[in-house]
């Protein structure tokens, strides 16, 4: 009798010490909770599913394309170049670019997220966005939450055209270490915010360094390829711009030697186009560099229409 009176009280005590094992394990965080934690303020664990995205890959993909003035012109003849290769044109493509481009002296803000050594701490560096970036690509990226927003953009680097601390040539390390540092903090800035990839260019081709007093110059290639070379996957680095823009600059540029012509848009749509087909693993269809070659000839060819 004593046994099965005293039954109830054992079973509550049960019940409790069960309760109490599970608050411990629910307020206690696994290792896997502590490591989620730990890593999600980090660049790496925002972009890490773009490792294995496809540009390519029939699905849906937006393009937010930002610059100054001289890159008002390309986004529209590589959009082109995606109606033809996917075989889709008009809201049809799953590949569409939104160009928020503008003219203007931009080339000394910096893609509309600006970095520079932080006030408190010089050895660290902060990112700044600008009013213009918040309501356009930022907006796009958070306006399609479940489709991959790609950012691409040429002529950002920032520090490297600034007068005082320009890049003065591939010796020049000090500034090509400043340049690099604020490149690494706009593309961690860029991923941070949600850009499924980042697609960045040097400039076209301006000036060499025959003008002391030309700031505006290229410089910054040699930064952006050294940053290249570090193996971030989400960020893809377009060769050749400036280079065959250099090649052809008289057909390439107008007469102000700065703005490209419809041959010079062509030539920097077609390095953007092949390094997002290799970044697929793809290969450059012979008909990208037939048209590069029609406008080379004839600079109001439309080499094909959808």
């Amino acid at each position: 009798m004593e046994s099965n009176r005293n039954m109830p009280s054992r079973i509550c005590v049960t019940w409790l010490g069960v309760a109490a094992c599970a608050l411990i394990l629910l307020s206690s965080p696994s290792a896997g909770a502590e490591e989620q934690t730990a890593t999600a303020p980090n660049a790496a664990s925002v972009a890490s599913p773009a490792k294995d995205l496809k540009i390519f890959s029939g699905e849906k993909r937006l393009f937010a394309s930002y610059g100054p003035s001289t890159s008002m012109g390309y986004p529209a003849r590589l959009q082109r170049k995606f109606y033809r290769y996917t075989g889709k044109s008009g809201t049809d493509c799953p590949l569409q670019i939104h160009n928020y481009s503008i003219p203007g002296g931009q080339w000394r803000m910096p893609g509309w997220v600006n970095c520079k050594p932080s006030q408190n701490n010089p050895s660290k560096w902060e990112a700044f966005r600008s009013e213009r970036y918040l309501t356009t690509v930022q907006k796009l990226v958070k306006d399609n939450p479940s489709t991959p927003v790609i950012v691409m953009a040429m002529n950002n680097t920032g520090y490297a055209c600034i007068p005082k601390d320009r890049i003065m040539g591939p010796g020049d390390a000090e500034h090509i270490d400043m340049a690099i540092k604020f490149l690494r903090t706009h593309i961690k800035a860029i991923l941070d915010d949600g850009a499924a990839l980042y697609v960045l260019s040097p400039k076209k081709y301006w000036r060499d360094l025959d003008d002391p007093h030309e700031w505006n110059r290229n410089e910054e290639r040699y930064a952006v390829a050294k940053v290249a070379a570090e193996n971030n996957p989400p960020f893809i680095y377009v060769k050749g711009v400036w280079e065959d823009t250099a090649k052809y600059k008289d057909t390439a540029l107008v007469k102000d030697g700065h703005h490209p012509t419809q041959f010079g848009d062509e030539i920097i749509a077609s390095k953007f186009f092949r390094a997002m087909l290799e970044h697929d693993g793809l290969a450059i269809p012979a008909w990208d560099q037939e048209e590069v070659d029609a406008v080379r000839n004839d600079l109001k060819c439309v080499p094909w229409k959808p």
